[in-house]
């Protein structure tokens, strides 16, 4: 599932089967480093583990009180590098893991409650054993979903910060079916396919702002005006649901180049740091 709705039709050449589109929903191509990326990386101690059958590969920096943060659809931990210094010079450790099906992990096929869980194993059994806390949680489009549903389910990070991220579930499944052709007889195939995977009726109650009025850790959300990608209407639906949430719009920044703005990188680690 590209984080861009294109035309999925339009590459393969024909319209698939309800079953081929749900399937191709969760699947993603792997990306590799650009050299920035990789010179933060080689500065980091590299992580392995294991969850469930996915073998799973990230990386940590620094010493301290924990912040985990979680990449977006198709890229993988090291594309929130830049966030790594400003948080390792506070004082933090920062932790940030491959999705399955992303980047060195295993895995052939993600959704965000996944990602979710697998942060957690690692929260659970190598963060708090060795940092004692997890001040913050960073998570990224796809990845600020996966953050969500994993502070809802019990993550525990003192402070969330948001960039940009995927919050209606429904639109994002519906979305994709159109886009790969399917009329209204297949998409509710589709749909079919979906519950048959999730569970009737569960992956719809995963959406951001049905959870977020649950949320008690105070929220940063960052998202641009002109995001062509995720809707800012997606963030306001948000922070109007989540208590005391706090909203930073940007201008011209779409929804990738967030992850390289400074002025946004410093207001993240700024509001993470803060007690």
């Amino acid at each position: 599932m590209p984080e861009s709705m294109r035309e999925i039709r339009s590459i393969l050449g024909y319209v698939p089967t309800p079953a081929e589109c749900f399937r191709l929903f969760g699947e993603t191509e792997r990306v590799g480093m650009a050299r920035k990326e990789q010179e933060v990386v080689d500065r980091g101690e590299r992580i392995t583990f294991s969850f469930q059958e996915y073998q799973l590969v990230g990386h940590r920096w620094g010493r301290g009180p924990a912040v985990v943060m979680l990449h977006g659809w198709g890229n993988r931990a090291a594309a929130m590098s830049a966030f790594v210094d400003p948080l390792v010079e506070q004082g933090f450790s920062v932790w940030a893991i491959d999705a399955p099906a992303h980047g060195e992990s295993s895995g052939e096929f993600c959704h965000a409650p996944l990602f979710a869980a697998c942060t957690d194993h690692m929260v659970k059994t190598t963060v708090l054993p060795e940092c004692g806390s997890l001040q913050g949680a960073l998570g990224y489009s796809f990845g600020g979903l996966a953050t969500g549903i994993g502070q809802y389910r019990g993550l525990g990070a003192k402070r969330i910060a948001l960039l940009a991220p995927l919050a209606w579930i429904p639109l994002r499944f519906n979305s994709w079916a159109i886009a790969c052709g399917l009329d209204e007889a297949g998409i509710e195939e589709y749909w079919q396919h979906v519950h048959a995977y999730f569970g009737e009726g569960l992956i719809e109650t995963h959406s951001l702002p049905q959870l977020a009025p649950h949320m008690t850790a105070p929220l940063l959300l960052v998202h641009d005006r002109k995001d062509n990608e995720v809707s800012v209407q997606e963030a306001l639906d948000v922070v109007e649901a989540w208590p005391g949430a706090v909203l930073m719009e940007t201008e011209g920044l779409g929804h990738r180049r967030l992850l390289r703005d400074r002025t946004v990188i410093t207001r993240v680690a700024e509001f993470l740091g803060q007690p």
